[in-house]
């Protein structure tokens, strides 16, 4: 599908990655590790060896492997592509530069190459392997080294996998930041090397927007420049650790620095903005 802007291509990234995972691989993955424990168990309670418990990995990934999981992330990577040429024409039109000189720009820059390697691994096999199939392999081997019955080790099981649908979290968890940080990442870019001191910060606060989003939407307008910036990060997130300083707005209470990420600091704020899951974005202008 081809996206307007870069608010409806991270909504649709999102969407494509959340939506296309059907619930048959949760089901799947949990029929293997059910049989697995049926045929090891002794005295009505699971026992399974330490070979047994390393073929699981092996087994778990042929379960993703043999999925539309690959096709997915195949195809949530394309939308990069798509990315670098929206942002280009939004810097463009916003600062009066040539598309052209901001993708060529881009495409050159050792950042790219680093956060597209990134949601490669968190989304490719490493991550799979390291991440996503050691959680379900370490759930396994504490069942068995607890010695849990039966009965118990079904209700951990479908717990953890089904009813809090494990692969749905493990993409919540690792791909849904990944296009909105790259688009703060393209714009970093650009103001360091044209040397903008000026921000748009857009996008609507709600109730959930964290103090520092509500901060530079409401109370500044969405527009500061350097200056403004450092101020605000050295009340909100001092030296990179978020701040634990109450804040009221609209009669309730917040951290400052509630949601966001440790080490957000002024040279990779445009990228971390918020935190996890910020729907804001921040642009570098003159």
């Amino acid at each position: 599908m081809i996206y307007s802007n870069i608010e409806s291509l991270i909504i649709g990234g999102d969407k494509l990655l959340i939506d296309g995972v059907p619930q048959a691989i949760d089901k799947k993955i949990l029929k293997l590790l059910l049989d697995v424990i049926a045929k090891n168990q002794q005295d009505g309670k699971v026992n399974i060896s330490n070979e047994v418990l390393a073929a699981i990995e092996d087994d778990l990934y042929n379960v993703i492997k043999d999925s539309n999981y690959t096709e997915l992330v195949n195809e949530y990577m394309t939308l990069f592509v798509q990315a670098d040429n929206i942002i280009s024409r939004e810097q463009a039109r916003i600062n009066s530069l040539k598309a052209a000189n901001i993708e060529q720009l881009w495409k050159g820059s050792y950042n790219r190459e680093r956060l597209l390697s990134k949601v490669v691994y968190d989304l490719g096999s490493g991550g799979v392997k390291d991440i996503f199939i050691k959680g379900l392999a370490d759930a396994v081997r504490q069942i068995s080294y607890v010695n849990m019955t039966i009965d118990q080790a079904v209700d951990v099981l479908m717990t953890k996998i089904v009813d809090n649908e494990y692969t749905k979290r493990y993409i919540r968890a690792t791909a849904m930041d990944s296009l909105s940080q790259y688009d703060g990442a393209v714009n970093q870019e650009v103001k360091n090397v044209y040397g903008f001191s000026k921000y748009l910060y857009i996008g609507n606060s709600i109730d959930t927007s964290r103090a520092i989003c509500r901060h530079l939407r409401d109370d500044l307008g969405g527009k500061f420049d350097d200056d403004m910036l450092r101020s605000v990060l050295q009340e909100y997130c001092p030296d990179g650790k978020p701040s634990d300083g109450i804040i009221t707005i609209d009669k309730k209470k917040y951290k400052k620095g509630g949601g966001m990420i440790e080490g957000t600091v002024f040279d990779n704020f445009m990228q971390l903005r918020g935190g996890y899951g910020c729907r804001h974005r921040c642009l570098s202008t003159k």
